[in-house]
């Protein structure tokens, strides 16, 4: 058997391996570990934002209503014309025109209340076996509300008669703060067009 020479020498200035193949070795040692931050996806879901003003849906309803001016012109036309009537016709028609409105919107809210039993329950109380008292409350006050007291935009608490319980927890959401918050972005869109900011008003 042929014994083989040594790879040690006895220079201790010439290292057996570079500082770059030692790294390299290190390295391939650690194969268990995480690789560089870099390398990695970033699969984290995102940390807390902070939440856009109330007032940065203004601009998107100016764009959208960039994009509708011609059939917003015409709605506003229809408009006119009926503001014409309403004012060149009786009393009447008025109370009527709330009528339907808020009969069209129980059955949009579910209570599926016709104009004609409106006018009995708010005229004399009057209602049917299969009608729901409540229902035909909420859809009377929704009339009173279209016919008479103060507008949306000058006071929202009073026109949709709602205020905080007095007993309200300190952590809870007070309507008041959210009516104000209603305010001042309504009053931050004053430049758009009216039916743009009733839109715009609804969806808020």
């Amino acid at each position: 058997m042929k014994p083989q020479a040594s790879a040690l020498t006895d220079n201790f200035d010439d290292p057996l391996i570079t500082i770059e193949e030692d790294e390299e070795a290190h390295e391939e040692d650690l194969w268990f570990l995480p690789g560089p931050l870099d390398e990695e996806p970033d699969d984290l879901p995102p940390g807390p934002r902070a939440e856009p003003p109330d007032t940065a849906v203004i601009d998107d309803w100016a764009k959208a209503e960039g994009v509708h001016a011609a059939r917003l012109a015409k709605v506003a036309g229809r408009l006119g014309a009926l503001d014409d009537r309403l004012l060149r016709g009786p009393e009447g028609w008025r109370h009527r025109l709330a009528l339907i409105e808020a009969a069209n919107l129980s059955w949009f809210s579910g209570d599926r209340v016709s104009s004609d039993r409106l006018a009995l329950w708010i005229s004399m109380r009057l209602s049917g076996a299969q009608d729901d008292p409540n229902a035909l409350a909420r859809v009377g006050w929704a009339v009173r509300r279209l016919t008479g007291g103060p507008g949306p935009k000058a006071d929202l608490a009073a026109f949709l008669d709602r205020r905080d319980p007095e007993n309200i927890e300190d952590s809870a959401e007070r309507f008041e703060d959210r009516a104000g918050g209603w305010l001042d972005v309504m009053a931050a869109a004053a430049e758009l067009h009216p039916i743009t900011r009733a839109c715009m008003g609804f969806h808020l």
